[in-house]
């Protein structure tokens, strides 16, 4: 059962059920709500409290002396206790009852353990694979790839074929996104929202075609794969390593500034008289096409990079 969760409006009462096990002083947030656009510097009072679909507290208020708009935010908080109480006001706020909640994930949890035991028992008898397609979000034309990876793939060595498959060179952190829940190798900034994904693989949460997850690379620039589980097939013979099955379009150079900035690196290329023309192709080692792509060329690199 995936509850679809989007910005509902709470109590007083309930914004204190949810900070009460937290280490974290829940005045700070509400003196968050202050106008800075005046003198006044008082906490806005009467505001919304709005508990947001990524499970963030957002204040919004008016400033009475000056007629502003004003916000105030909480940051992403990771605990246990926290992310329960946001889950049952999430269902409660859309008319469902919590517990019956509880009691459909606890059956939908059996059936999707019963598919995985389905699924690793085929592998033992013939070879399995995941058809996925992967696609680079905020992205027009689309950047994509579909490959033929094992179910028991780990999540370390997905993120390296998704690094060979796209092209990217490996220089930054990642992580996996899967139901509000990051996955990846934890990391001294971030100790308590990273779950380590040492022991995890592709069929731990990729069980039925249409399913999905998001694999981010480089926090700074934000590129958001798209993972879809496209198929299930039971007939292909035995690969020797990963396989790119189709394609389309390069990967986005490394730090050329995400979405918005691939985009103005494009418009830039294309025009020799632009001004940044020469230094960008400069940085760009003298040439780049964006509508390269290889399958063969990825295969090999698979072949001599990620054997199975």
């Amino acid at each position: 059962m995936k509850l679809i969760k989007k910005d509902i409006e709470i109590t007083m009462d309930q914004l204190k059920e949810l900070y009460q096990h937290l280490q974290v002083d829940l005045k700070e947030l509400l003196e968050s709500a202050r106008c800075h656009h005046c003198t006044t510097g008082e906490t806005i009072e009467p505001f919304k409290i709005i508990l947001t679909q990524h499970n963030t507290i957002r204040l919004e208020g008016t400033c009475k002396n000056c007629g502003r708009k004003v916000n105030g935010y909480s940051f992403d908080t990771p605990d246990t206790w926290y992310k329960f109480k946001a889950t049952k006001l999430q269902v409660e706020g859309q008319g469902g009852d919590h517990s019956e909640y509880l009691e459909e994930l606890v059956r939908e949890e059996k059936v999707r353990k019963e598919r995985k035991r389905w699924i690793v028992s085929k592998a033992r008898e013939h070879p399995v694979y995941y058809q996925i397609h992967i696609s680079l979000e905020d992205i027009s034309p689309k950047i994509w790839r579909r490959l033929l990876v094992l179910p028991s793939t780990s999540l370390k060595t997905l993120s390296k074929i998704i690094q060979i498959a796209m092209g990217w060179e490996n220089y930054h952190l990642h992580q996996f996104i899967y139901e509000d829940e990051r996955y990846g190798e934890p990391w001294e900034e971030d100790p308590d929202g990273t779950i380590d994904y040492k022991h995890l693989k592709l069929h731990d949460f990729l069980l039925y075609p249409r399913e999905t997850m998001v694999y981010e690379y480089d926090f700074g620039d934000g590129w958001k794969h798209m993972i879809k589980l496209e198929d299930v097939l039971f007939n292909l013979e035995q690969l020797p390593s990963p396989q790119c099955a189709d394609g389309a379009r390069n990967c986005p150079p490394e730090d050329c500034g995400g979405a918005t900035g691939y985009a103005e690196l494009r418009r830039t290329i294309k025009n020799p008289r632009h001004r940044d023309y020469k230094e960008t192709m400069l940085w760009l080692g003298g040439h780049f096409d964006p509508d390269y792509f290889s399958v063969d060329l990825k295969n090999k690199e698979l072949l001599k990079r990620c054997k199975f």
